[in-house]
């Protein structure tokens, strides 16, 4: 989903990367609290965009 939305690799690039996927990590945690099973732009569960984050994360914790 993301690949077609923002570009291929992009994820790998963003500015501010660990302030912005923390931020979407919790923006997804925090619907998914509410009871909100899925994201209502991409219709993909919110657990799995937050997974998503959290392998963004590790990634590049692993870089430095």
């Amino acid at each position: 989903y993301g690949a077609d939305k923002y570009g291929e690799n992009n994820w790998q690039s963003l500015d501010n990367f660990e302030n912005r996927y923390y931020a979407a990590l919790m923006r997804h945690l925090q619907s998914w609290r509410k009871s909100e099973k899925c994201d209502e732009e991409s219709g993909k569960l919110h657990l799995s965009h937050a997974l998503a984050c959290i392998a963004f994360l590790v990634y590049n914790e692993t870089r430095k």
